[in-house]
């Protein structure tokens, strides 16, 4: 008999949790839907498929910190989330329709995918509030594992998902299934009965987000902790498929195999994190994900074994999960809801921005010491913050 888990069975938390759950199934739909657009539908050159790809990081980049003072300005985060929902809906919905009519062009793809990144933020540093206010501080670890396990789930399904509807649908008529998923989540979300925070009243508050960072050492460590973790992964990511193609010979199925099955990590955390931080802490929890997310990539230059590269991507996607719902844990506890959005805005413009950062320096480095020696680089990298974690007060946290 399958249990339900208890947040599960509460309806507000479970519209959030389901409609975060469809839209990310999408998002992975759109991953492999939107690349094969301009590909395929506009015979994109190998510079305009690298500009699409950036143009996907930079709205939260540049834009996060505005969102979470205009999310906390207007005070109804719902309706925040319920709009961008729609804005999204009609931008993937406009690709299909001027594909139907023969009139897609790659400028238009490339301000239909920033725009449509600006409106993911905006739901993302509002999302966070809504999800404290439905659920108590001692059950932060379970609602941030379920909501972890919709993203592990996306990573595994949601690109299948794509490929096949790419093959029934073509690649723009792919999009439609995430344009219908934001209308599931706006249904969804629009349902949520909850009293949200005031909006804010500063008069001077698009720095305040960074100012509580600077001020607060537990939010200060964990944006520490995923900036660097950020760097020195994107490091790798920037260069392991060629390395994979390169240097181990591995086939474009494995590859997409390894990636796809280190999803499965990431659901198995989402299973078991709740008693893993009873057992040891949210802190020790947190310091766990991040050797498991990091020091296991080193198999991978060192040994190179196709067996092992697959379990490696199982414990790496584990540490991540681990690492991203303790994370998740601290921050729900810890920001004062007056100032949650922009608290969320400014730690989205540090830890995100040190990825198109670590992209460069591991093509960089790659090139001057070769492949093998920068993923080594990079692995270890980004086990560095369990050297401050492990003298941190973090180690001892409590959500409560």
């Amino acid at each position: 008999m399958v249990r339900i888990p208890p947040l599960l069975r509460e309806s507000g938390f479970r519209r959030l949790w389901l409609a975060a759950t469809v839209s990310v199934i999408g998002d992975g739909v759109t991953t492999v839907a939107v690349p094969l657009t301009a590909a395929v539908a506009l015979d994109a050159s190998v510079a305009e498929m690298g500009i699409l790809a950036a143009l996907a990081w930079f709205p939260s980049l540049l834009f996060s910190v505005h969102a979470g003072v205009l999310a906390d300005r207007f005070g109804r985060r719902r309706a925040v989330m319920i709009a961008s929902d729609v804005a999204r809906l009609a931008l993937l919905g406009s690709l299909w329709i001027s594909h139907a009519f023969d009139v897609l062009t790659m400028t238009q793809l490339f301000v239909t995918v920033f725009v449509f990144g600006i409106f993911s933020t905006l739901f993302t540093v509002s999302e966070n509030t809504v999800f404290v206010a439905l659920v108590p501080p001692d059950r932060y670890v379970e609602g941030q594992a379920l909501t972890e396990g919709s993203k592990s789930l996306a990573f595994l399904v949601g690109p299948a998902l794509g490929g096949m509807a790419v093959s029934a649908l073509s690649a723009p008529g792919a999009l439609l299934l995430d344009a219908v998923s934001f209308l599931v989540s706006a249904f969804l979300i629009g349902g949520i009965r909850v009293l949200e925070p005031p909006q804010a009243t500063e008069r001077t508050s698009v720095g305040a987000g960074f100012r509580y960072i600077a001020r607060t050492r537990d939010i200060r460590e964990v944006l520490s902790v995923t900036a660097t973790t950020n760097l020195f992964q994107m490091m790798f990511s920037a260069i392991v498929v060629l390395y994979l193609v390169e240097q181990v010979h591995l086939s474009p199925t494995l590859i997409g195999l390894s990636l796809a099955v280190g999803s499965v990590g990431g659901l198995l955390a989402s299973a078991s994190a709740a008693r893993v931080a009873r057992r040891i802490g949210v802190g020790r929890t947190l310091t766990s994900g991040v050797l498991l997310s990091s020091l296991p990539l080193l198999t991978i230059p060192l040994i190179g074994w196709p067996a092992l590269i697959l379990m490696a991507y199982v414990v790496v996607d584990f540490g991540h999960a681990i690492r991203d719902i303790s994370v998740g844990t601290i921050f729900s506890a810890r920001v004062p809801d007056e100032l949650r959005s922009r608290v969320r805005g400014a730690f989205m413009a540090v830890s995100f921005g040190t990825r198109p950062l670590g992209a460069l320096l591991g093509g960089a480095l790659g090139s001057a010491i070769g492949l093998a020696p920068t993923l080594a680089i990079s692995a270890l990298g980004a086990a560095l913050p369990t050297l401050w974690l492990c003298r941190s007060p973090l180690r001892k946290f409590a959500p409560v």
